[in-house]
């Protein structure tokens, strides 16, 4: 469960965009600033970094 429900449609929006993305960096800062706004988002701190 999810709540607010809003909140599942960022993450599909987000994840959608992130995946139109790609590699752009510049692109998914914006995305992910774009969708702040909307939804009224906050995000602490740097994105995670991919350790393999």
């Amino acid at each position: 469960m999810v709540s607010p429900p809003e909140f599942v449609r960022y993450l599909e929006e987000l994840a959608d965009g992130l995946a139109a993305a790609g590699d752009e960096e510049e692109a998914a800062m914006s995305l992910r600033k774009e969708l702040s706004e909307k939804y009224d988002v906050e995000v602490v701190g740097p994105p995670r970094q991919v350790t393999g």
